[in-house]
This record gives structure tokens, sequence and C-alpha cells, in this order.
């Protein structure tokens, strides 16, 4: 079983973040008869816990839970069939009911011309609590759903929720973590708890403990396997309109994608000539790359593009059949580390320079080196100020470094 099915909000108790949201629910689950004519929908992004949370609040009620995703349902007589009865039907042992109608905001396309409708429908004739969840609640296909229901927005999920949640469940998993890397694993995950605990599981499985080191190796897994197909394209075609689009999908910044090629560029081509026209058409994309930081002109955009893929690939006189592993350079593991040590200086600094009426550029620069070495030479001084100051564990740990 995985993590994010064995760890699944089951409790009402459990739901953290989400206050209002819940209490809108409960009012409108509880009090019906008020409600009735009306549904609910319940929307956020992916992994945000709006299917979780009518489980628990079914679970809190002790009322059966009527649930049918909308790929179930791809067309209007399906959905009367199903869930027409539902709305209207007793349950077999007469107990109470919620109806889920999951991501209804996947109902497209020509066979489901004529679905959502019959979904606006059904609702002021449901003897039953409607629930909805849908990503997208103001997609245009929704707009007759929209007219019979409540809508409500989760709350977005704060990093500290997410990263409380990773603490409960490598404790019961008896998996050691550092603070730092689970905070950032929490800090990137977009509030996304589902996909961040499978990473969570799949960093454990993998290293059996939880630190900034392996944290980074879960980020790069699934961006080395895209990277390396555009460098593929890009080495070893002559196509000008396959390699043009080489780093169209790419989640990749310039200055990264640049240092990929210059990393690898000497593995594939072997020629010196080759070689040449191909670091002379890198350095022509990089010339561009600086004038965008620079002048915030991106239209140099499309000649950074053109010089890193079909320039490159137009170096080579004849395509090197040999196949090649594509490494990153050191230098992204050494960039990224600097990208978060610079992250909690700014953030300590942003925080503290309230206390001392001072801006945060002001204190980075002249306050947090002194609090970086007090914190390393004077024990007293350390439990004073975070007491005072409130300074946290994450907060403790940069300044002892």
């Amino acid at each position: 079983m995985t993590w994010s099915v064995k760890y699944k909000l089951k409790e009402i108790e459990d739901i953290v973040g989400q206050d209002l949201i819940v209490e809108k629910l409960k009012d409108y689950i509880k009090n019906f008869s008020v409600h009735k004519g009306k549904a609910i929908l319940l929307y956020g992004p992916t992994g945000s816990g709006k299917t979780s949370i009518v489980h628990a609040l079914a679970n809190h009620f002790n009322n059966e839970l009527f649930e049918i995703n909308s790929s179930d349902i791809r067309n209007k007589e399906k959905i009367e069939e199903l869930v027409g009865a539902a709305a209207t039907q007793m349950s077999l042992f007469g107990t109470k009911k919620i109806i889920l109608l999951d991501e209804v905001d996947n109902l497209s396309g020509t066979k489901d011309r004529g679905g959502a409708i019959a979904i606006a429908k059904i609702i002021p004739k449901s003897v039953f609590p409607i629930i909805m969840t849908a990503n997208d609640a103001y997609a245009s296909k929704l707009k007759e759903v929209r007219k019979k229901s409540l809508v409500l927005e989760l709350e977005e999920i704060n990093y500290n929720i997410i990263k409380n949640i990773f603490k409960k469940i490598l404790e019961k998993e008896k998996i050691e973590y550092e603070e730092t890397a689970i905070s950032q694993l929490a800090r990137s995950s977009s509030g996304d708890i589902r996909s961040a605990i499978n990473d969570l599981e799949s960093i454990a499985i993998m290293h059996k403990k939880i630190t900034q080191k392996t944290i980074y190796s879960i980020f790069e897994r699934e961006r080395k396997k895209s990277i390396e197909n555009a460098l593929m394209k890009v080495f070893k075609t002559t196509d000008i309109n396959i390699s043009l689009n080489s780093f169209n999908n790419i989640d990749e910044n310039l200055d990264e994608t640049i240092l990929w090629l210059e990393y690898n560029l000497p593995k594939e081509y072997e020629k010196i000539g080759d070689l040449y026209r191909a670091y002379e058409s890198l350095s022509k994309s990089d010339l561009f790359n600086s004038r965008i930081r620079r002048r915030q002109n991106w239209r140099y955009l499309v000649y950074v593009n053109f010089y890193q893929t079909v320039g490159i690939s137009l170096s080579k006189k004849e395509k090197y059949k040999k196949v090649n592993e594509y490494k990153r350079t050191t230098r992204l593991l050494k960039m990224w580390q600097a990208n978060i040590s610079n992250a909690k200086r700014k953030a300590f600094s942003s925080r503290m320079k309230t206390y001392f009426h001072v801006s945060s550029k002001k204190f980075n620069f002249e306050y947090t080196p002194y609090f970086k070495y007090l914190y390393n030479k004077d024990e007293i001084f350390c439990q004073r100020s975070n007491e005072f100051y409130e300074i946290n564990e994450d907060e403790i740990k940069f300044l002892k470094k």
C-alpha cells in the first residue's frame, strides 16, 4: 500500500488548514433540508485533498458515500441513469447518503455533450447532498452547474502543514530525516499533498534516509529524463524542425540548458571542426541569453533557442552513431545548493528586519553575519534570541551552519 493511500485523510479531525471550508461543508450536509436544491462545487489544485475531505465528512456523519468519477460517466444517458437514480432513491438500508461527483471539469468532448447540463438538472431534484470536485470550477462547460451550486475554493496548503504531515509519516515509518530536507521538499510541493507524499515515499525507498542530498536526487530524476531526450535530438539530428523544438517542453531555465549542452558536447562531437562550430553556436546562444537578463528583452529568446538547437545540430558534418549517456555538470548541484542557502538567508532577513527597523537588504549584509558568529560562540545569546525573536529550528540550523 502506498503512503498516499495508507495516510489518506480518514477523519475530519485530520483535516488541517481548511477550517472554514470544512464548517461550510458540515453545515451543508447537516442542514441539507435548508440547502435543498443546491449542490456544492468544491475546487482546488490537484492533490489538495478535495476527495479525501468528502470521504472524511461521510465518515464523520456516518453517511453512505455514493462516489463516481466523471471518467465513468461520459454521456448524458449514463449520468441520468447512475447519478439520477442515486440522487432520488433511498439507500438499501435506509441510511443517509452523500453523492460525490469527482472531477466534473473533466467532462469534455463530443461524448460528454450534455453531461454537465444533465447534472445541473438532477441537482434540484436530489434528496441527498451532492458534492462535486473540480480543478477548475469556472470552466465554461460548468456554467449551468455553477448556477445550481455553492462554489467553495480550498485554501492553498501552507508548506508547514505538509512538513508536519511528513514528520508524522516518517516517525510512524521509523525513518530518519533532516529538518531542512523535509522543509525543502514541502516548499517545493506547491500545495500538492498527494504528490508530495509520493515523492517522500520514493526518496525513503531509494535512500532509507531523507536528507538534502537525497531530495535533490528525486527532483533531478524526472528532469534528467526529459533533458536527456532533448539533448539526444539536438546532437543526433540534422533535421531543422526536429532540432528547433527539442527544448519546447523542458522545464529547465536557459542557464541550465546551456550548461547541459556545454558539458556534454565533447562527449558527442569528436571532430575538432564540429566541436568548434558547436561551441561557437552555443556561445552566441549564451550571448543572447545575457542580453535577455540585462535588458529584459525577451525577443532575444528566439535566437537563444535557435543557436542552442539548430546551430549545434548543423555544426556536425555527419551524424555520430555512438550511444552516449548524458550527464549533468556538478556546477548545477553547486548552484542549487547556493540557491537554497540564499533563500534561507533572505527569508531570515525578511522576518527579522521588523525587529531592527531596517530593510531586508541591510539586515542581510550587516546583521546576519553577527547572528551567525554569535550563534556559534555564545549559547546564552542563542537561548535569549530564540525566545525573543521566536527563531525556529530551520533558522537555528542556518545560523549555526
